[in-house]
């Protein structure tokens, strides 16, 4: 499956409420866990264990949780607390990314890395949410959000430079455009290509669309979904921020 999500879910707020009883001074009473919330933790513990795993039919909590996790690395997942096939296909998508087995059932490998990328929700930085208009590249989700005034409005895929030749962390703006770019140093080409620090840009990869992550960059933001980037071409002027971060 090799289908570019392009909008992602929102994030996901988790209030907790701590229950006082009793006459005058006020004791903690311990919160008690509902048959739903046993049965999810539980579901769960399997999984991580290797005993279990999620796929196609299965319905409850444990699937709810892995769609809004799923959600939070940038690929578009209902949460329905059902596995359906658009399910699976979210999971191979994650899986293909990063370099697990590509079987679209949930495993403990797979929960083990989806619950490390999300241990901060959908990892977000306050200074994207402020910004008239950015590019957030995240480098350990391996994606790109495009935020206007504060809503997430696309996520692309996208890979970063190899070893030696890292894309640049930090805060930056787009210093300049070229349609049809073409490296100075390496003589590829860089279509679309919107100019942030020196020669590091954000711009389609052929060679990210063919190779995948079994590729990198020589230090640019490569996305591999043409019609993608066209568009985000369009909407992006000079001047316009760009946040990467791992």
């Amino acid at each position: 499956m090799r289908q570019t999500i392009r909008i992602s879910g929102g994030l996901v707020a988790i209030a907790t409420a701590l229950a006082l009883g009793g006459v005058g001074t006020a004791h903690a009473t311990p919160a008690s866990t509902s048959p739903a919330k046993a049965k999810t933790h539980k579901t769960i513990a399997m999984v991580e264990a290797g005993k279990a795993r999620l796929k196609v039919g299965d319905s409850g909590g444990a699937i709810g949780s892995v769609q809004r996790r799923l959600n939070n690395v940038g690929i578009a997942t209902p949460v329905t607390g059902t596995y359906s096939a658009a399910t699976s296909r979210s999971v191979e998508h994650f899986q293909w990314k990063f370099f697990l087995d590509e079987s679209g059932e949930v495993n403990r490998h797979t929960l083990a890395r989806l619950k490390d990328l999300t241990k901060h929700g959908a990892h977000i930085p306050n200074y994207c949410l402020h910004q008239k208009k950015i590019m957030c590249a995240d480098k350990s989700q391996k994606v790109l959000r495009y935020f206007k005034k504060g809503k997430l409005v696309r996520v692309l895929d996208a890979r970063f430079g190899a070893p030696g030749v890292g894309t640049r962390e930090g805060n930056f703006h787009v210093t300049h455009k070229i349609y049809d770019g073409i490296s100075s140093l390496y003589g590829t080409p860089m279509p679309r290509a919107m100019y942030f620090s020196g020669g590091q840009a954000v711009h389609f990869s052929k060679y990210f669309k063919a190779d995948g992550y079994n590729g990198a960059s020589h230090g640019c933001v490569n996305l591999r979904d043409w019609k993608g980037v066209n568009w985000l071409y369009r909407q992006i002027p000079v001047g316009t921020p760009v946040k990467v971060y791992h």
